[in-house]
């Protein structure tokens, strides 16, 4: 808000959007999905903390079976309920809590990915279990278990997420967990979604909506000067 009002000292250091597009190029050349369990957790936490631009301590809020509400009807969807974080922040800090509707949609996306594993590891009658559960890999035999009755830990992703970013040759430092939403929400502008339904999406209750769109490239720029040149905005580039 500082920086809205023109009233910040510093720069706002902000992180770069871990957008879809990132997501995809990790899942074709880095991510092995099918061979490694836990490349596939990792890229479902990725894309479940995208398609519903969750915040860092709402997707790490030890969600279990139970929070997971699945609809089949028409459109596919499931619902994440969350209740009061472990640790303060901006989810749900009085109250029942909130709800967030995340939707299949065509190509790899958090529904499919969770949807399938839920199937790999029968999740389904299992509402104690954590969805993302702790991993550890032992260094004897270099055997990978998953303790689905301890959740995963926001730091075995964000060791998981440099080392992808490392791969795809970007530099970690630039990149969070909140870089999630950010690039959900950089996607849905660049797709020329209204700026209501990006609020309501995201849960923004202002305009710092706004902030979470980030033209690291000068797209908006490049954007604003065709339309200038033809008299129509066409605003749909890619990250």
């Amino acid at each position: 808000m500082r920086q809205l009002k023109l009233d910040d000292a510093v720069e706002i250091q902000r992180k770069a959007p871990l957008t879809r597009s990132t997501i995809g190029r990790a899942l074709t050349v880095y991510w092995k999905v099918k061979e490694s369990m836990s490349d596939f957790l990792a890229a479902t936490i990725s894309l479940v903390g995208h398609d519903g631009v969750l915040r860092g301590n709402e997707l790490f809020n030890n969600i279990k079976v139970k929070d997971v509400s699945w609809f089949h009807d028409g459109h596919r969807k499931f619902i994440l309920h969350f209740g009061r974080p472990a640790q303060p922040g901006k989810t749900a800090k009085s109250g029942a809590g909130i709800q967030q509707d995340i939707w299949d949609y065509p190509g790899a996306c958090g529904y499919k990915y969770l949807a399938t594993w839920f199937d790999l590891h029968a999740l389904w009658d299992k509402p104690e279990a954590y969805i993302f559960p702790r991993i550890h890999k032992s260094h004897k035999d270099n055997n990978l278990k998953l303790y689905f009755t301890e959740p995963v830990s926001k730091k075995w992703y964000e060791h998981q997420l440099a080392d992808m970013l490392v791969g795809l040759h970007l530099n970690p430092s630039d990149y969070s967990v909140h870089s999630l939403r950010a690039g959900g929400a950089t996607d849905l502008f660049n797709a020329g979604t209204p700026i209501a339904q990006i609020q309501h999406y995201g849960r923004w209750t202002t305009l710092t909506a706004l902030i979470y769109y980030r033209d690291r490239l000068g797209f908006v720029g490049f954007n604003c000067a065709m339309a200038f040149g033809s008299g129509r905005y066409r605003g749909s580039y890619d990250y």
